[in-house]
């Protein structure tokens, strides 16, 4: 394989990968879309939190609202904040397309012990599969929603509560509390309940249908961190359900349904001026799609999820922290797609595709980051990132329930794929505000393929991979693993008087 050829095959198989995680979605995200390799390209609207979603957004601190976390965001010492975040994570020549938006507006002020807060957000996902038989596009329709909240913060407990509102109608509601059990040990508890509506469009050949999706997210979370001497402890306790909310009206739509439970213990060591760090994560999950037409289920995708995670980080007295991590995450797949919505002679034959996909991550990394500056000044970082692929996938078409033909086995046949990230960030003044402009970048270094892998092996039970001259999506330019982000603050030092 010549070399302006392996670096178009690692290009594509990178982005390949990227999306298949990427497209997970921003956290709470209006249509969380995960692809699934089921033959086919399938999308099934929902996704546990994730920690590879993290590493990709590479976001310092967790993004929040006052949807989900009414005291954290009542706390922040920004009194009016403008935030907006542009992903394309992945465009290629055959049509696919992952993308991310978000806009995001808050209002905080406080009066003594009591804050009060108001943010309007403005939310995009889209997912839209390459060329394939049958595929599915998803979300495009921005979600706004907006929130208000109101806290009391002391010296040893603090509430908050809020209220979230969406254009059709439906409500949320969001607590919050901490409160200091003994002299160096915190507890948080908190529990939100938030609306969420996406689109769906399964597309056959050169027809689609159109779906809705009306659901709600619900998520509570107990942590509790206690520091003694040099020594500091936190464990939590975290669920994340996605249920759909029935609506007799809505004949052509979508019900995504995700049950998510995850448990992180960590602590750090300080050793004078330096500070070790170390967590371990745990989650699991099962996750499923229904998709009718005229009230009637027509294509469904449902299986677990896992993932594991261990991280080491390595604090100095400096600007500048390292950290290590390696972790799994497991995915298996079931999928089945009925084509009488699409074809009337389809009906009549009860001709039916399916498929099983299993899939494994596994990767291990390291970074170094720079802190945000306080007012002015440049930060960034860089990250090498091992990530290794496994799995396979079956696919076959089935007729009155019986004759199975179109029977397709092949493995996942990238092994092991080495990513090189880059943040750079710059932070500001400007008058009384503060203005924020980061960008992130992800990109292939090297694409490593074992026997099992290589050009033109027969996948088992299947037809041999293809080998031979690049197809035209591997002579396309393929681009992505980029994220933007822009932010303008006005500190509560400098808050307006109301």
């Amino acid at each position: 394989m010549s070399v302006s050829r392996h670096r178009r095959a690692a290009a594509r198989a990178f982005l390949i990968v990227f999306a298949a995680w990427a497209a997970l979605g921003v956290p709470g995200g209006p249509c969380l879309a995960q692809s699934v390799p089921v033959g086919a390209p399938a999308v099934g609207l929902g996704s546990a939190p994730s920690f590879v979603t993290e590493t990709i957004g590479w976001r310092r601190v967790p993004a929040g609202s006052l949807a989900e976390a009414p005291l954290t965001e009542l706390a922040d010492r920004a009194a009016i904040a403008i935030e907006s975040e542009w992903a394309p994570l992945y465009r290629g020549r055959d049509g696919t397309r992952v993308e991310q938006a978000q806009h995001r507006a808050r209002f905080v002020n406080r009066f003594s012990r009591v804050s009060v807060g108001a943010d309007a957000r403005r939310e995009t996902s889209r997912f839209r599969g390459g060329e394939s038989d049958w595929d599915v596009d998803a979300g495009g329709s921005p979600f706004r929603s907006g929130s208000v909240a109101a806290g009391w913060m002391g010296d040893r407990a603090g509430a908050a509560a809020s209220a979230t509102f969406v254009p059709d109608g439906r409500a949320g509601a969001a607590v919050e509390a901490r409160a200091l059990l003994a002299p160096g040990w915190r507890v948080d508890l908190g529990g939100s309940v938030v609306p969420r509506a996406g689109t769906l469009d399964v597309r056959w050949e050169d027809r689609s249908v159109a779906a809705t999706g009306v659901w709600s997210e619900r998520a509570t979370s107990a942590r509790i961190a206690g520091e003694r001497g040099r020594a500091s402890v936190v464990a939590s306790l975290a669920s994340f359900d996605r249920r759909p909310s029935r609506d007799a009206s809505r004949l052509d739509g979508f019900e995504p349904r995700l049950a998510w439970r995850e448990a992180r213990a960590g602590g750090a060591l300080r050793l004078g001026a330096a500070r070790v760090t170390g967590e371990v994560r745990h989650g699991e999950g099962r996750q499923r799609v229904v998709v009718s037409r005229t009230a009637t289920p027509y294509a469904v995708i449902a299986g677990p999820v896992r993932e594991d995670v261990f991280e080491l980080g390595f604090v100095p007295a400096a600007r500048w922290d390292a950290r290590v991590w390696a972790g799994r995450s497991l995915n298996t797949a079931r999928g089945s797609l009925a084509l009488w919505p699409f074809d009337a002679l389809a009906a009549i034959a009860g001709t039916r595709y399916a498929a099983h996909s299993d899939v494994a991550l596994r990767h291990a990394g390291v970074a170094i980051d720079g802190r945000p500056a306080g007012r002015r000044g440049w930060d960034g970082g860089l990250a090498l990132w091992a990530l290794d692929p496994s799995g396979q996938y079956e696919s076959w078409r089935a007729t009155l329930g019986l004759a199975r033909d179109a029977f397709e086995r092949r493995p996942l046949r990238v092994n092991r794929l080495w990513l090189g990230g880059v943040r750079v960030a710059r932070t500001q003044p400007m008058g009384a505000l503060r203005v924020r402009l980061e960008a992130v970048q992800w990109v292939p270094i090297r694409l490593e393929r074992g026997e099992s892998a290589s050009p033109g092996a027969p996948a088992p039970g299947g037809t041999p991979a293809p080998s031979g001259p690049a197809t035209a999506g591997e002579r396309g330019r393929t681009w992505g693993g980029t994220v933007l982000r822009l932010g303008l603050v006005l500190p509560a030092g400098d808050r307006l008087a109301f």
